[in-house]
């Protein structure tokens, strides 16, 4: 309300006595009295400008780091193919890494559940609570005992007043009486013991039929399923077995007969894997490198507000095209990690051997470039890597995956596998990119980057001068209030000396 009233204030002098243009001098005035604070405005876009870019680099290389993951591990080479002589007894898959190429199977004997005691009225009651005389079949009273304790049953009786009478009688003894679920005729008898052996028996009085029309006397087991692989023994609860790393799934026993299973390395899975490695470190170079090189005009910077009212939204767009251009242009830090990468991929795994053997060279050795004018980017020779990975796969992995064992810090690294010195690499370069421009998907108030200090720093000083200029404009309008005030007072003194002039001619 106040700023209304003040402004209401304002254009009461406007020019009226003296003949300014109060509002436009003052605006002119303060065009100039705002030039620090605009220059802190397009320092501040530039950095915000600054750590978008850093923080798109640092998604390139989080997402490259998740290519490497499926290498630095021996995990990564551990693709196999299975083949089973009988699909119809056996499925297997590779779950570890297998230490034999080929396993003779024996299905002895499957899993089965184990079957609970139950009996079964000859009588079909409508419900569980429906009284046995009003049944049909229902043929008189009769006599049954389980484990020796007797249980007399009447036509009062019905199936959930057994039940009752059941658990009442065989709760201490680990027994309970249920309905079955599918049957409301069938009363199971279980244990929590699987292996329990509750029997059933049924005494039938003088000239009562038998009113227990199916019976299963005693409670059975579940039984292992058994297998015998490589002269092996081998019981599970289930039908499914894991063995050196291979997991088998038995269906049907193979009557002393044999399944055969041979087990080969998936070639071709384990070459997508390195060549999807190899493109996306070339994607990565290639997109960083062109940040690098992408020129500077110093002569576009961040538009203004006042600026960007004077043009139209396509001209405002192509000048931010170039304002934005080069804001990192040669920045040491990812120049840095590009000259790390190039070295984690040139150098020899001691112990191992060199990228070049399994067909990966940096630069181009048919054209002649050299991996630093091509910018270190890799090339496959694909046969040779086929090659390289059907002869002999273990080379391949430990090229990739080896661990270094030395003390000695610059010792352990030439040990170190290709995919582990990147991935070492990758994770030290994000961390810096973490400290200089915050995590990708940080927010501005919890940013403590370096950048982000920078930025808090700059609203602050961007505030104060904010009310500074606000005062500065406010002693302008006191100051021009009090001259056009000054010049009324004038004006009305001259007026009244022309008039006493005037009668005195008169």
């Amino acid at each position: 309300m106040t700023e209304m009233v003040y402004s209401v204030n304002r254009t009461m002098f406007t020019g009226l006595a003296t003949g300014l243009d109060t509002n436009q001098i003052i605006r002119d005035l303060m065009r100039v009295e705002r030039l620090p604070l605009d220059r802190l405005n397009q320092n501040r876009q530039m950095l915000e400008w600054q750590r978008e870019d850093y923080r798109e680099m640092n998604r390139l290389f989080t997402s490259f780091r998740e290519k490497v993951d499926a290498l630095r591990l021996q995990s990564g080479f551990s693709v196999y193919n299975v083949v089973s002589s009988n699909e119809a007894a056996l499925t297997s898959s590779v779950v570890g890494r297998p230490s034999q190429s080929m396993y003779s199977v024996e299905v002895v004997q499957l899993a089965q559940a184990g079957k609970h005691a139950s009996a079964t009225f000859d009588f079909a009651v409508a419900h569980p609570g429906q009284k046995f005389s009003e049944a049909e079949g229902w043929a008189g009273d009769f006599t049954f005992s389980v484990n020796g304790v007797e249980f007399n049953v009447t036509g009062e009786d019905t199936v959930e007043s057994v039940v009752v009478k059941l658990n009442e009688k065989l709760y201490e003894s680990g027994f309970r009486a249920e309905i079955d679920r599918n049957n409301v005729n069938q009363i199971v008898l279980k244990s929590d013991d699987v292996h329990s052996q509750a029997e059933i028996s049924v005494a039938v009085e003088d000239n009562n039929v038998l009113s227990l029309a199916g019976l299963h006397p005693k409670n059975e087991p579940p039984q292992q399923a058994k297998i015998v692989i490589n002269g092996v023994t081998l019981t599970s609860d289930t039908n499914r077995f894991t063995y050196d790393g291979i997991q088998m799934d038995v269906k049907q026993m193979t009557g002393g007969q044999t399944v055969n299973l041979s087990i080969s390395r998936d070639v071709d899975a384990i070459f997508e894997k390195v060549k999807a490695f190899v493109e996306a470190y070339n994607d990565l170079i290639a997109k960083v490198n062109e940040k690098l090189g992408e020129n500077r005009y110093r002569d576009y910077p961040p538009l203004t507000d006042e600026q960007r009212e004077q043009l139209s939204e396509t001209e405002i767009e192509k000048w931010e095209e170039r304002a934005r251009s080069g804001l990192i242009k040669n920045d040491p830090l990812l120049s840095r990690a590009l000259s790390d990468l190039r070295l984690d991929f040139y150098s020899t795994v001691e112990g191992v051997g060199h990228l070049s053997e399994i067909g990966i060279t940096v630069g181009d050795p048919v054209v002649g470039l050299s991996r630093y004018r091509d910018g270190g980017k890799l090339y496959i020779d694909e046969a040779k890597l086929r090659e390289a990975i059907s002869n002999d796969p273990d080379f391949v992995m430990n090229l990739f995956t080896v661990s270094g064992t030395s003390q000695d810090e610059a010792a352990k690294y030439k040990e170190t596998g290709i995919a582990k010195r990147v991935y070492d690499s990758v994770n030290r370069v994000i961390s810096q990119l973490n400290e200089k421009a915050g995590y990708p998907v940080s927010l501005s108030e919890a940013d403590n980057s370096l950048i982000g200090k920078q930025l808090r720093d700059l609203d602050e000083r961007i505030s104060d001068m904010e009310r500074r200029l606000q005062q500065i404009e406010d002693r302008y309008w006191r100051q021009f209030t009090a001259l056009e005030k000054a010049m009324e007072r004038l004006n009305q003194q001259n007026a009244w000396l022309m008039s006493q002039l005037g009668s005195m001619q008169g």
